[in-house]
């Protein structure tokens, strides 16, 4: 169970997508940012008519087209997500979702001070809101270990962004899954079901869900 918990997480990652694009049209134009080697990409795909892939490793770029050679709609690109503006195919913009899952910017300790991480993190998320269409989604998922690890709330773009929180942890998912015997619709429901109990011990992965204001 341990040693699936990636796939647990990724699994129970995209049930809670699922549940919160539910309440908006069909996304017509995702953008995934730092897709890797693509291995989520065709579930997204599978949600929207059409969409961006980038990461800035083009060795990961080239496993992902490779990877998803057989499925149309997908365009994969080389890029610095810090400055999605550079890049033609991203910063046409339109985007009713944007993904980002432990994205490097927003996990590793890369800057001087807390501060100046709190600094980049604000100016990067206000480029990709700008790239949202009203009432699209921004998504962002990652594992709270990193001193500098992102967070929206203090990013001060409430003017622009309605938030909100919803915990995620793979053990969950993997030890439900085991009792009922891989049953994944139960497995899920109880995971979201016992999530709050396991937050107040343990803050392991967190969903953020920036929505943008239609007005």
């Amino acid at each position: 169970m341990l040693q699936k918990s990636r796939i647990f997480k990724e699994m129970f990652l995209f049930s809670l997508i699922l549940e919160e694009l539910a309440a908006m049209p069909a996304p017509k134009r995702l953008l995934e940012a730092g897709c890797g080697i693509g291995t989520m990409t065709p579930m997204f795909r599978a949600l929207a008519e059409s969409v961006v892939a980038f990461d800035l490793s083009e060795a990961g770029i080239n496993n992902a087209k490779s990877n998803n050679k057989d499925i149309g709609g997908i365009f994969f690109c080389v890029a610095d997500g810090t400055q999605p503006m550079a890049y033609s195919e991203i910063a046409a913009g339109g985007f009713d979702v944007i993904v980002f899952r432990e994205f490097h910017p927003f996990t590793r300790d890369l800057y001087g001070t807390a501060e100046s991480a709190q600094n980049v993190h604000k100016a990067i998320l206000a480029e990709y809101a700008r790239l949202l269409t009203p009432g699209g989604v921004m998504l962002i998922t990652h594992a709270e270990s990193k001193d500098q690890v992102i967070c929206p709330e203090e990013c001060g773009l409430s003017d622009r962004l309605d938030m909100i929180i919803r915990r995620v942890d793979p053990r969950l998912a993997a030890a439900f899954l085991f009792l009922t015997r891989n049953r994944i619709r139960w497995a899920m429901k109880l995971a979201k079901l016992f999530q709050p109990l396991l937050w107040l011990v343990s803050s392991k992965n967190v969903l953020y869900v920036l929505r943008k204001r239609s007005d």
